[in-house]
């Protein structure tokens, strides 16, 4: 019987299994297989079944499954015997995992065994864990790889020592020399440019690795490099394309390399035919219509690939999910073409019979149902199971989201498998931070992502969201309680609620409170990727303290409270691949505000934003962004809008190089920023990796203005900064740090000199 397998012998000694379903426990005994000790009070914790229950064998079976989940024991033997009182003894006859006495390391020389050691998960005098033996194993690869070991080998083999129930565990490392890449040119390539090979190969040489440890070079990335040279020749139609020798030559000091590549680029192939065959379920002109590659045009290995998949997936709506596309090319090197054949397995049509979901302990089974796109009696569409998993996956309750089609009894149909994974959703937080524009400020937050209004004492698993900040500093303090949930009453509509209570100042030389309290409404709308949202916003203002050198118009407009009543609407289409270090995709923002003094407000008026933000991935995962941003508030009819809803910009986040909220109209007296009804902002950045994913670098361009009256934008008297930055991702959150200069300054107000800004945090 093998170490790993796990078998439960159940024996009956009295005829009829029916009995013992009548008689009641009397004793459970636990032995060891071995001579090593098992701990009895650990078994029966593990088990529902208690002494004086009554016996059922369902029940035991069950508790064997959970003592096997323990990971401590490698076999359990089950009997059960009758007593002379016509109960039952059950006894558990348990052989504990072996213990791991030794780790051993071999072979390794330029990293010591005491850092080897650091990197294992499991210690001596623990129990065997065969998924801990795995992660040990990577551990161990990644961390002679970050060094630039790359091709570095290790072996893990686990010894039995002679009791049998002791294990050693040996490391078997054969260590390969590093070198840093000097060099890398490329021969007899005439089709791509040097330049536009080397954007596609990882391989380069590191202006980093002259400073740092990196730039090493890695006979595997090699590899996928010269995948990928392939693939960009078989796209253009170079299929007789290949690499016939590279160099290696290493310097005398055995620390750099460098590589010379020899290309044979070919001839350039055309397409002679293109035909398809195995298609029963679509007409070969319902196929023909969406395929790219065309009869006499230039071979393209990427147009087939998007052929495949426009077929694959045409089939997979229709719930063939086990239909593939097998390309046939017949080579005719005389006259260098090529015909296809894209030869068809359809497979079967399969419909959902039902839906199985495991590992949710938290979050309840109608939270996860009602994000999937697929229910029972669809039809297997690939593309819903897709977008199910997506939708699960952005809930953010999961590590891990697997959604498995597996078949049944029933040919025609299919049963899918969520898999979760799921990982903590609450926190409690204490911060202390720093931004250029709240100066210095300390948080107190608790939140919960999967919270339950419903479920006391528990208030977890319901999908809604619930967060309790309290900021405070020196320029402000904030207060602020906020609940969403997602589905009200079981449809997809979400509900937001806020309270809040703020006080700021800043740098404004006078202090505005703020009390208020706002409900939204948003839904998903027909047309993808959009959201519509409408809600109300209740809000008491009050400027105060004010400096004495303001002008008297200013006081008599700002000074004192009001009361803010107001209806808000909104559509956003977000498109993007995900939200931090997008690549690609765009977000568009439409919002409006419409207060009324019929509700109660201060006055008739609204306010209209527009912003839109556009991501373009460039090479190695370079982004450009362009952003724009445009707005309008002016009054129907009433008092003009007061300070607190006309429009500011500058600084961190709008026109870097500028003081904070100070681009705009100011006060006649004091040349403090007052604000206006018009906005105009305009920026494009371009963002690279300067190391992995934790430090990117940015060059920017940032343009706008405020004018004060409405419907005033003047492209012409735009205020313009450039400057560069770098982004920071720790496990802390995301540090921004920017240096702008002000190139263009249409106020005389405005600073000439540079300025620095930072902010600590994600940004949604």
């Amino acid at each position: 019987m093998s170490r790993f397998t796990k078998i439960c012998v159940i024996t009956f000694t009295f005829g009829a299994s029916c009995a013992l379903y009548a008689a009641s426990i009397n004793d459970i005994l636990v032995k060891s297989a071995t001579s090593r000790l098992v701990s009895q009070d650990m078994v029966r914790s593990n088990m529902t079944m208690q002494i004086g229950d009554e016996f059922s064998p369902e029940t035991l079976s069950e508790d064997i499954k959970t003592l096997y989940a323990t990971k401590q024991f490698d076999d359990i033997e089950a009997k059960v015997e009758p007593t002379n009182t016509g109960s039952v003894t059950i006894t558990l006859t348990i052989t504990p995992k072996a213990v791991i006495s030794e780790i051993v390391f071999q072979g390794n020389s330029l990293i010591s065994t005491k850092k080897l050691r650091r990197e294992v998960d499991l210690k001596e005098n623990e129990i065997q864990d065969e998924k801990l033996l795995s992660e040990d194993l990577q551990a161990l690869y990644d961390l002679y790889r970050n060094k630039g070991y790359h091709d570095t080998t290790i072996k893990q083999q686990v010894v039995p020592l002679e009791d049998s129930h002791h294990l050693k565990v040996v490391y078997e490392i054969n260590e390969k020399s590093r070198y840093k890449t000097r060099g890398v040119d490329l021969i007899g390539n005439i089709v791509f440019s040097d330049r536009q090979l080397e954007k596609m190969m990882e391989t380069e040489v590191s202006l980093l690795g002259y400073i740092f440890p990196a730039g090493y070079f890695d006979e595997t990335e090699l590899q996928n490099d010269i995948d990928s040279i392939k693939n960009a020749y078989w796209d253009k139609g170079y299929l007789d394309f290949k690499l016939s020798k590279i160099d290696r030559y290493i310097t005398k000091d055995g620390k750099d390399i460098h590589l010379t590549l020899f290309l044979e680029e070919g001839p350039q192939y055309s397409v002679k035919d293109i035909s398809i065959s195995g298609n029963t379920e679509f007409s070969t002109e319902q196929l023909t219509e969406i395929i790219s590659l065309q009869s006499g045009e230039v071979y393209s290995s990427g147009q087939e690939r998007r052929d495949i998949n426009a077929i694959t997936n045409k089939y997979s709506h229709k719930g063939y999910l086990d239909c593939y596309v097998l390309p046939d090319r017949s080579i005719e090197s005389e006259n260098n073409t090529a015909s296809v054949e894209y030869i068809i397995r359809e497979g079967t049509a399969y419909t959902i019979r039902n839906i199985n979901i495991a590992g949710n302990h938290i979050t309840k089974d109608h939270v996860i149902r009602r994000e999937l796109r697929i229910h029972p009696g669809d039809v297997s569409d690939i593309s819903k199971i897709e977008a199910s998993k997506t939708s699960l996956q952005n809930l953010g309750y999961f590590e891990n989201v697997d959604i498995l089609p597996v078949s049944t009894e029933e040919n025609d149909k299919k049963d899918l498998n969520v898999n979760l994974d799921e990982k903590l959703t609450g926190q409690l937080l204490f911060g202390a931070g720093f931004s250029s524009t709240d100066n210095l400020v300390g948080t107190i937050e608790v939140s919960q992502s999967n919270f339950d209004l419903h479920d006391f004492p528990g208030l977890r698993g319901g999908g809604q969201r619930m967060r309790l900040r309290a900021q405070f500093g020196s320029s402000r303090q904030d207060y602020v309680l906020s609940f969403t949930e997602p589905w009200l009453n079981d449809k997809p509509l979400r509900f937001d609620f806020e309270i809040w209570s703020r006080t700021t100042s800043s740098n404004r030389e006078y202090d505005q409170d703020s009390k208020g309290s706002s409900v939204a409404f948003t839904r998903r709308l027909k047309k993808k990727f959009w959201r519509q949202s409408f809600g109300y916003r209740i809000e008491d203002i009050d400027i105060n303290d004010i400096e004495g050198d303001y002008s008297k118009l200013f006081r008599d407009a700002e000074e004192g409270g009001d009361l803010v009543s107001a209806f808000t609407l909104g559509f956003v289409r977000d498109h993007r691949d995900r939200v931090i270090l997008t690549s690609s995709g765009s977000r568009i923002s439409i919002n409006s505000e419409f207060q009324t003094e019929a509700i109660g407000s201060y006055s008739n008026l609204y306010k209209l934003t527009l912003s839109a933000d556009k991501y373009y991935p460039i090479f190695k995962k370079t982004v450009f962004k362009i952003s724009g941003e445009i707005g309008q508030v002016d009054n129907v009819s009433g008092d003009t809008p007061r300070i607190f809803d006309r429009f500011f910009t500058g600084g961190a986040n709008s026109i870097r190089g500028f003081k904070e909220r100070d681009v705009g109209p100011v006060d006649p007296d004091n040349e403090e920023p007052v604000g206006g009804q018009s906005i105009l902002l305009a920026s494009v950045e371009v963002t690279t990796p300067l190391y992995e994913k934790t430090v990117m670098g940015s060059i920017f361009v940032d343009s706008g203005n405020v004018w004060k009256d409405e419907f005033d934008w003047t492209p012409s008297e735009l205020n313009v900064g450039v400057g560069a930055g770098l982004r920071l991702f720790l496990p802390i959150g995301a540090i921004q740090l920017d240096y702008g200069w002000p190139v263009s300054r249409e106020q005389k107000h405005l600073g000439t000199g540079g300025r620095f800004h930072f902010n600590l945090g994600y940004n949604f």
